[in-house]
Formats: structure tokens, sequence, C-alpha cells
């Protein structure tokens, strides 16, 4: 790397060549003492000045006098996986870290400054984070090979591989192989990029773990092959010199992401946490490693090769790549596609999570469907199944994926929300609420409709918070996901054919089966089949108060949505006027939801986005409609412009009913501050 300084007016330019250690790849141009490029107010007034550090010396220039220091730089990107910006205009003073592209160029007034990268030293943070990542799972997959080599395990000595001794042999082959890798440190001497960016990563999923147990959250890895067998987890050839250096570098991590944070209302919030953390702590381990309080090259050694037996034990006894991501509460999604591609969503964004698997991802994802009690072959390519954790996997086959066998994970949060706190995210408002309350505990039927990740399943579980203690309820579901929050629930599973094609016990049979169940409620996961026909004859048939949820964008498109399966085989030729009836009869509400996004302003000035998911409208089936179809009233909605719920102006047909119960105290809550536009009524 080297500076170039160029006098625009005299056409004079001074060349200093800098040494900036590889691996690093970026330059910091502020008035912060660690800026390669100082900007400093020290000299005379109206002079601005620059300073350059080499070898520990720094040279200064004077620049041009002015009023004020105006920096144009550009090519650059502003952060690390952001498209390059052609200019960018730097008002503040403040320090600011520049991701550079191969050239570049810093215009201060009349002076410019230009920084250049070799060809092969170049690579911005971003690209050198997945360099190094490729790296090293290019060592982790040769180091996998050669254990095999050495240490084959078959289903005869599944169990030998679980004892002390085993495990014990295990690390030290690693310790061995790692050692004759070439880009790993080969020694307590000897350094590499990729042994310090090693080094980091066990660093950094040590301090997930410590950033979970301090939201009081606990991390249960119920993986192996029996409850006994998570003793492989327990790092075998540890060092005291080594653990105590790993937790010191923990606590500064942690430090760095308080003071982030400091002064922020979610400074406490998990959630805020771990954000932090995925995009301060590259920048964190950098400046670490350049400072005088950086770990030793022993220490480093250490913690690269703790993390290289973190993940070849993943592999061989738990669910590889995907173990950190299972244990890391803030991704509600893993999506496998291919060995080379793992990508979460965390936040409701999707991102490339850098997980690579060592060999075919179908090794990982046959133990997690067989873990389930399912077959996962060319006979069996579709498979749905429930972790122990409760998240719901499905699996496809590589004979149907062409880039190879899938996987996607759906995960819940261990913390079950109540309405309470959805009032206080902005999902719904208090009225809403009480409103919703009301028809629950009055045994009204309830539809609950969105689009996929609404939070639908979120919402009907707080909605079972208000049904009565004494009330039995029988939960029917494709994948077990509901966590009603009530004692007396049976809680039903469909499950699908064996290999034979025969056994398969469908929703709609659990559906039949539960009216002989002496149910007072019935509370069906999701309707997406012809199991709509048997739901909706349940709640004619004495089950009021019954709750599901389907898919649908609108109110008026549930009705859609219920023709449709309702007249799914065996029942197409039921007449649309039938299914209208039967739906006015049974359904009273529909909950329909909505997800979008916010912007989001950070504590340090950055902008992002934050996934919302809110009640768009609560609407009342009214009756069918002289005309045709059925009127649909709403009740609540939120005006065109945005903002909170308001009622519309329209009452409930059985407000009466509420009031007869005790339910409404107060009638005129429900027009209150009603919307002047809204019409409230739709066919």
């Amino acid at each position: 790397m080297r500076f170039e300084i160029l006098d625009t007016k005299l056409v004079k330019k001074h060349f200093d060549p800098i040494e900036v250690p590889r691996g690093r790849n970026r330059v910091q141009i502020g008035t912060g003492p660690d800026c390669d490029v100082r900007l400093t107010s020290s000299l005379p007034e109206l002079v601005a000045g620059l300073r350059l550090e080499s070898d520990g010396r720094w040279w200064f220039y004077n620049l041009a006098p002015g009023d004020g220091l105006e920096i144009e730089v550009g090519p650059v990107a502003l952060a690390p996986g952001e498209p390059t910006l052609e200019k960018y205009v730097l008002w503040e003073s403040s320090t600011k870290v520049l991701v550079a592209d191969r050239q570049l160029s810093v215009k201060l007034d009349r002076y410019q400054i230009r920084v250049v990268f070799e060809a092969d030293e170049f690579a911005p943070q971003g690209a050198d984070l997945g360099r190094l990542d490729e790296q090293m799972v290019k060592v982790i997959r040769r180091v996998h090979a050669q254990l095999l080599n050495e240490l084959v395990t078959t289903h005869a000595d599944d169990r030998e591989k679980y004892q002390p001794e085993y495990i014990m042999r295990l690390e030290k082959l690693v310790d061995q192989v790692a050692g004759r890798s070439p880009d790993f440190p080969a020694d307590d001497l000897t350094r590499t990029a990729l042994g310090d960016h090693m080094a980091g990563v066990a660093v950094k999923s040590e301090l997930i773990r410590r950033l979970i147990a301090d939201s009081g959250r606990q991390i249960a890895r119920t993986r192996g092959s029996d409850a006994g067998d998570a003793d492989w987890l327990r790092l075998r050839t540890k060092m005291d010199e080594g653990e105590a250096e790993l937790l010191r570098l923990v606590g500064r991590a942690r430090q760095a992401i308080d003071d982030h944070l400091a002064g922020s209302t979610d400074a406490g919030d998990l959630t805020a946490r771990m954000s932090a953390m995925a995009e301060r702590f590259w920048p964190f381990w950098e400046e670490l490693l350049a400072g005088p309080a950086k770990p030793g090259l022993g220490s480093r050694r250490y913690l690269a090769l703790r993390r290289l037996k973190e993940e070849i034990k993943d592999y061989w006894y738990g669910f590889g790549p995907l173990e950190d991501l299972l244990d890391d509460p803030t991704v509600s999604e893993i999506m496998v596609l291919d060995a080379d591609h793992v990508f979460v969503e965390t936040g409701g964004q999707i991102e490339d999570s850098g997980r690579r698997f060592l060999t075919d991802p179908k090794l990982v994802i046959k133990n997690i469907v067989h873990g389930g009690e399912r077959e996962f072959n060319d006979s069996q390519p579709l498979v749905n199944v429930r972790m122990p954790d409760g998240s719901r996997v499905n699996a496809v086959h590589e004979c149907l994926a062409l880039r190879g066998a899938c996987l996607t994970v759906r995960r819940f949060p261990k913390v079950r929300l109540t309405m309470e706190e959805l009032i206080a995210r902005g999902s719904i408002t208090a009225a809403a609420a009480a409103f919703l309350k009301a028809a629950v505990t009055n045994r009204r039927n309830i539809l609950v409709s969105g689009g996929t990740g609404t939070g639908k399943t979120t919402l009907l579980n707080c909605l079972s918070m208000f049904i009565p203690d004494k009330e039995r309820i029988v939960t029917i579901e494709d994948t077990a996901e509901l966590q009603l929050q009530k004692t007396h629930v049976v809680t039903l599973q469909a499950r699908p054919a064996n290999l034979q094609g025969e056994g398969e016990i469908s929703i709609r049979d659990l559906v039949k089966n539960a009216l002989r169940m002496r149910p007072d409620r019935i509370v069906v996961g999701e309707c997406r089949g012809a199991e709509a026909l048997d739901m909706l004859q349940a709640m004619n048939t004495g089950h009021d108060g019954s709750l599901t949820t389907l898919h649908a964008n609108n109110p008026a498109d549930v009705v859609q949505r219920l023709e449709t399966m309702c007249q799914m085989p065996p029942n197409k030729e039921m007449p649309v006027e039938s299914i209208h009836r039967m739906v006015t009869s049974a359904v009273d509400l529909v909950v329909q939801l909505q997800a979008g996004y916010e912007t989001l302003t950070r504590p340090d000035g950055t902008v992002g986005r934050k996934r919302t998911r809110t009640v768009s409208d609560i609407s009342e089936l009214v009756g069918l409609d002289p005309a045709g179809g059925i009127v649909i009233k709403a009740l609540f909605a939120r005006p065109p412009e945005g903002g909170p719920l308001r009622p519309t102006g329209c009452l409930p047909t059985f407000l009466i009913d509420l009031i007869a119960a005790g339910l409404a105290p107060d009638p005129l809550a429900f027009v209150r501050d009603a919307a002047p536009e809204f019409t409230g009524v739709s066919a």
C-alpha cells in the first residue's frame, strides 16, 4: 500500500510508502488517534494538516488554508457488503472507517491523496472475510478427510466414538493434522491471516453463547444418538491459560457491544445485542489485533485450534455447520441450498451465513430427519419433521432438488409472546386486543389470515390465552408448532404414509376424530385443504370458539380460499351457495395480518430496516349478500395513510351478547375515535 499526495495547483506530487499489516486491507481517515490518515487542527488558524504514519514515525504536511475542510472520497464502500460509491462527501470531522477500492482517492481542497493497494494485498473487508472463510472451510475439509482415514466410524462402533478416550484421540489428531496445513499456524510462533481469522471466529462463537446466557435463556443442545451423548461438547484438550485469554477477549468484545448500544432503549435486548455483535465484531477484532492488547501468537493458535475442533466435532456428533445457527435465538429461518450456501433469516432479513458443509449436506439432513423418525430417500423425497426444540423442518431429496438435497428449518421463539408485548411492539392496539379478548371469551369462531411469516401462529398462541382454563382444547396440526398457554390441551399431529404407502393420518382424519374427544374448542394450526370443510362443520355443530389460520391477503380472499378448499376432492361437486351459507354460519371474525418494513436509525446514526408484523384489520362476516357472495364488515382497520388500528364506526352484530356477558363494560369503545374515511362494509 502507498500514499500519493498531489498539489493540484502546483502540480507537485509527493510519494511515501506506508506499511499497513496485510489482511487489514482498509484505510481509516479522520481525526481519531488510530487513523492511517489523520486530519488535525493543531496547526495555525485556517490551516488544515495531514499526518501519515510509517514505522512508528509521523510525517506532517501543511495543506491549503480554508474556512472549512471539505473532503471528497471515492470510490468507496461505507460498510462491508454495500455497493461502491463513486463519490462520498465526508462532512464530519470524526473518524470514518472506509473500505477501499483498489485505488482510493481523497480530495482535500486543492490537495488530492491517492491510496493505492498492490494487487496481491487488496481485498475490501467484506471480500476479505469471505476469502478467509473459504480458506477456513478448505482447511477443515482437509483435516476432516485425513481424520476419516485414521478414525473410520461405522454403525458397529457408533457407541465407541462417544467414549472419552475416543474424543481425546480425535482432538489430538486434529492438532497434528492442522499443523501440517500450509495456511494454518505450524507452531505457537507462526502467524497467518487464517490463524488470526479462526481465532476471531472462536471468540465470536463464545461471545454468542455469553450473550445468550446474559439474557437468561438456555442453550439446550439435545443432539446426538441419546441424551447422554452431550458430553462430546466438552473440550478434552483445553488449557487453562488459553481459556482465560478467551474469557478476556470475550469480555472486551462484550464491552465494545455495550458501548455501541449505550443510551439506546434496546441496550439490554438480546436481539439488539446480537445485531450489534454481527455489525461490530470484525472491526473490533481487527482493531484489537492492531493494538497493544492483542493476544499473543500462542493464544491465537490455541483459539484457532479450539474452533477447528468445535467444527469437526459438530460434524461428527451433531448437525455440522447448523449447530451454532440452531443455538442462535435471533435466527428465525435456516435455508440450506447446497454444501456452500447456507442462508439465514434474522430480523426479517435474509443473508448468507457464511457456513459451509464439509461433505454432502445430505448426511446432516438425514441425521435431522431420522431424529424425527422419518425416512429420507428416493421413495420419500419430501419430508416434514419436528425437531426436539420445536423447530419445523422441511427436507427435499436430491432426486427433486437439482442443486442437491436442501433443507429449510423454521424456528420459533423460546419465549412466548403475550398480547401485551404485541401491543408494546405496535402490532395491535389495546382497544383491538380488548375486543378480541371479549370475542374469544364469548366463544366466537375466529380465522387468522395472512401471508407466510406474518405471525399467524404467534397471534393464535396469544388468543389462546383468553380461553377459560376449565375448557378442553384439541389442537390439530400437520407439524406441531402451536404453544397454547393452557393446561388442558390435547395435541394431535398428522402422520404421513410409510414406505409401503400405508398408515397415513391426515388433518381431515384428525378433525373428524376430534369431534369424538369431547372438545370445548378445536384449534387447527392451518387449514390448507379439504379439512376446511370439516372445520366449518365442527364450528357449526356446537364447537363454538374454535380457531384456525389460513393463507390469504385480505378478508375477501379468505372467503375465496375457503370456497376453493371446500371444493377439493372428494367435495368438488359442492355448490358455492352451500359453502357460503356454511361459512357465514360458522365464521364470526377474520383477523388479517400483514408484514412490512420500517426504517430504523441505529445509535451510531446508520439507517437500517426492521421487519414488522401487524394486524391490518379485524372484520366480521355478517351474512349472505342478496346479490351473491358474503357481506364483510370491517370493525377495525388501519387508515390508508398508515398508522395504528382504529375503529371503523361499525358495531359487531354480537355486541348485545358481549354486553349481556359483561364483556363490554364500555360498548362505545368500539366506535370511539373512529376514522371518518372508513366505509366499513365490503362484499
